[in-house]
């Protein structure tokens, strides 16, 4: 998130340490990170890359894109030019092939969308983790 910073050191000012909750936000929502989730074929050829946030009106927004190569997809969820990535969860296998629509249809049903996008709950995080680990009818 470009406002990383801000937010870290909001955690971090003294009525936040006396309530302890620098240690009770990154339980909750982790840090102030953007999550995405990519998905990628049998074949590590192409790849689906799925972020839930908001578009510039502050409405919940949900986007899915199939890429040809691992690079396209990592660049469609950094947030700013210098963004650095990794790995939140290894890679694993899914337990049905799915088509590009498969995969748009899945993210439209994401629990985490009926909700208001909020930075501050990190509800993104919540986005990629049902998909990469949700119940059966929500996960890829």
């Amino acid at each position: 998130l470009p406002g990383k910073a801000w937010i870290e050191l909001g955690r971090w000012n003294p009525v936040s340490l006396m309530l302890l909750a620098p240690a009770w936000s990154y339980h909750v929502a982790g840090p102030a990170d953007h999550w995405w989730f990519v998905a990628r074929s049998a074949n590590h050829m192409y790849y689906y890359a799925a972020q839930f946030c908001q578009d510039e009106e502050g409405k919940n927004f949900v986007s899915g894109a199939a890429f040809l190569g691992m690079w396209a997809a990592v660049a469609s969820g950094l947030q700013y030019p210098d963004a650095r990535w990794w790995y939140a969860r290894d890679w694993a296998p899914s337990a049905y092939s799915r088509t590009k629509g498969d995969m748009d249809r899945l993210i439209k049903r994401n629990p985490a969308i009926e909700h208001d996008y909020s930075w501050i709950d990190n509800n993104c995080q919540h986005f990629a983790v049902s998909l990469y680990e949700g119940e059966p009818s929500h996960s890829a």
